[in-house]
């Protein structure tokens, strides 16, 4: 399997089938992230998606400069968390 920074990197290139298993990846903590901010499910998973789209827009700028894949799609995450109310 390849690693967090060499899927994103593919993302960052349009691979869809590369963006499904980074999903895999890093989805689980940044909806856990989210939660943990909203303290609720649904707000959760709203920011959670928001910052998924994002990863997928700012990967073409952004692959080389993350050097932690998994804390910067959280960071994302909770921005996101913090930026949509209940």
């Amino acid at each position: 399997m390849p690693s967090t920074a060499a899927l994103l990197a593919e993302v960052a290139d349009g691979d869809i089938g590369a963006f499904a298993a980074l999903y895999d990846d890093i989805a689980p903590s940044m909806l856990a992230t989210a939660l943990d901010i909203t303290g609720d499910l649904a707000s959760a998973e709203t920011a959670t998606h928001a910052a998924l789209v994002e990863i997928w827009h700012t990967a073409p700028r952004c692959a080389d400069a993350v050097s932690d894949v998994a804390t910067w799609a959280r960071a994302i995450a909770a921005a996101h968390a913090r930026s949509h109310p209940l």
